[in-house]
């Protein structure tokens, strides 16, 4: 007796189909594979962009973080002023006009001479100078002190910033051999500085501790409106397009000061 074989394959026409199937799915794991590490590639390069303003921004931050103003009472200079007319004759004496002198009772030695603090901040709408303490000492051996003078300023459509080796002379603001310049941006389209005054409450487009509205004083905040245009990464690349940051630092102030020296 004959058996006959039950046994079915996959007919030429099925295995094409699955074939095509396989294929289209591929192809489309591999599209949207690419379309993802396209959009990757694209916010890597967006964000590499845009990098450079934002550490710009940071640097900002930090020097202004640290900067200080200091006066001779801060560093401790608080002489006892000679007693006047009126003290001295209600304490008994019998000629107030007269100045005791050296060794009789009464007597005041003249004050130490007023230490003159070496620090500043001025500022306009596009420039700054101000002394901070963000300098970092890259060799123990080079004449360079924790604080310093920064400048912040524009040439043509360069950001440029400026740090002197120290403060601890006036003249130092001056002398262009003490200052290192470094160049932050390139392409800058514009950047403004304003100064938070407390008291009008009301943000100033200039601040200077020598003048007579700010003597002796720091804004409370300044704040940094900054636009420029990113250079491109790679040839190709669609033109960038200017970008915008602002923010607001709030300054420490006074962040240190001495005892009143005893005197005598």
């Amino acid at each position: 007796m004959n058996h006959r074989s039950n046994q079915s394959g996959f007919t030429l026409i099925e295995l094409l189909m699955v074939s095509l199937l396989l294929f289209m799915l591929a192809y489309a794991t591999f599209m949207s594979t690419r379309s993802t590490m396209a959009v990757k590639r694209g916010v890597d390069s967006r964000t590499e962009l845009l990098q450079s303003g934002r550490s710009v921004m940071e640097l900002f931050s930090r020097d202004l973080r640290a900067s200080f103003f200091v006066d001779a009472n801060d560093l401790g200079w608080n002489p006892k002023q000679p007693k006047s007319e009126e003290e001295r004759l209600a304490e008994g004496e019998t000629d107030p006009e007269r100045i005791p002198i050296e060794g009789e009772e009464g007597y005041i030695p003249p004050p130490p001479p007023k230490p003159v603090p070496v620090t500043i901040f001025q500022g306009t709408a596009n420039e700054l100078l101000f002394s901070t303490r963000s300098h970092q000492r890259m060799n123990a051996d080079v004449p360079e002190n924790n604080e310093h003078f920064v400048r912040y300023r524009v040439e043509g459509n360069q950001l440029i910033r400026e740090e002197s080796f120290r403060a601890i002379n006036k003249d130092d603001v001056t002398d262009d051999r003490q200052f290192r310049s470094f160049v932050l941006l390139e392409n800058l389209s514009s950047i403004e500085f304003s100064f938070w005054n407390q008291k009008a409450e009301r943000w100033d487009d200039r601040w200077d501790t020598n003048s007579s509205d700010n003597l002796d004083e720091l804004p409370d905040a300044v704040k940094v409106k900054l636009k420029y245009t990113p250079e491109k990464m790679e040839e190709g690349e669609g033109a960038t397009k200017e970008v915008e940051y602002e923010s607001a630092i709030r300054l420490t102030q006074k962040f240190f000061k001495e005892k009143a020296i005893k005197y005598p």
